[in-house]
């Protein structure tokens, strides 16, 4: 009884330190959403990298990757290419089927003129959703 109500109050330690550190993250990522609309991109990568830091989950390092690409084109700074796709492939490997984070790869790729890798994203969103309408033929 004593070690199934200890597993219980961690458990529930955890699931209340993970709930936050959730919300903060998201609070990130609404920051970072708002400033990009704006076109404030420093800002937004800023609150981006905070939310990777805090949580790192699949959207955080899909939209520091797509942030990113952004401010490179703006700033024309091609060295960041690598460091966008970095992001954009781990978002994907953390939640291979998000159709979301698979746009942000095919755009990406399409705009980097990255054809090779583009066409890979796209047959595997083909593979994934064949009824999806936006990457039909």
């Amino acid at each position: 009884r004593m070690f199934s109500a200890l597993v219980l109050c961690v458990a529930g330690v955890w699931a209340c330190i993970f709930g936050f550190q959730n919300w903060r993250a998201n609070q990130f990522l609404a920051q970072a959403d708002n400033f990009a609309r704006q076109l404030r991109w420093e800002e937004a990568l800023e609150c981006a990298n905070q939310a990777v830091k805090t949580l790192p989950q699949p959207k955080a390092y899909a939209l520091r990757g797509t942030l990113r690409a952004n401010l490179a084109k703006f700033k024309g700074k091609g060295s960041e290419m690598e460091a966008v796709a970095a992001d954009l492939e781990r978002a994907a490997r953390l939640s291979p089927r998000d159709p979301k984070i698979a746009r942000a790869r095919l755009l990406f790729y399409q705009n980097a003129k990255r054809l090779d890798k583009a066409e890979e994203v796209l047959l595997q969103m083909r593979a994934d959703s064949p009824y999806e309408v936006g990457h039909s033929k």
